[in-house]
């Protein structure tokens, strides 16, 4: 994949380092995530793609599930492999 290119949080394979660039979706989604510390330039590892109907990421020490509805509106890009994130 392209770095340049973003595309959704939802379409991130498990092991991969992504950068957000944007959020889409309704005000009240951006709030609960920028509550969470994630906003435009945070960097997420993905630890499970679509765990029961959630993405499992991780940021610093800290995991969380995001839903799928939720993760296809964070567009991402710099996608890389992450470095030393276990299951």
């Amino acid at each position: 994949m392209n770095a340049s290119l973003a595309c959704p949080l939802s379409k991130i394979q498990q092991g991969c380092c992504v950068r957000i660039c944007g959020f889409h979706g309704s005000k009240r989604a951006g709030r609960r995530l920028a509550n969470l510390g994630i906003l435009p330039d945070t960097v997420l590892n993905v630890i499970s793609p679509r765990t029961f109907g959630a993405l499992v990421v991780a940021r610093g020490g800290c995991r969380m599930a995001i839903g799928y509805d939720v993760a296809k509106d964070i567009s991402v890009n710099s996608v890389l492999p992450a470095k030393g994130i276990s299951k």
